[in-house]
């Protein structure tokens, strides 16, 4: 399940990303546990970086964790869009 956001997050966009890549997340799950298949969901939220303030947050890198879910950042040079998975 993939979140793409335009934009930096702050703490609070960054809360409702990830509510809504879990939310799509438990979609998806349910949908093929009704055909029978147990599976597992990758989460990723795709965004422009995040805010200084919430870089700062002592808690972020385990929230993530918690949620199990991968951050990649993106910019675009000269047209050319670059991907950066997030490691803080």
């Amino acid at each position: 399940a993939i979140e793409l956001k335009r934009d930096k997050l702050n703490g609070l966009k960054l809360k409702e990303a990830v509510a809504q890549v879990n939310s799509y997340s438990d979609y998806l799950l349910k949908a093929y546990n009704t055909y029978g298949l147990n599976t597992v969901a990758k989460k990723i939220i795709i965004c422009n970086g995040l805010t200084t303030e919430c870089l700062k947050d002592k808690n972020l890198k385990s929230f993530l964790h918690k949620n199990n879910i991968k951050m990649v950042f993106y910019e675009i040079i000269n047209k050319t869009p670059r991907l950066k998975e997030f490691t803080n």
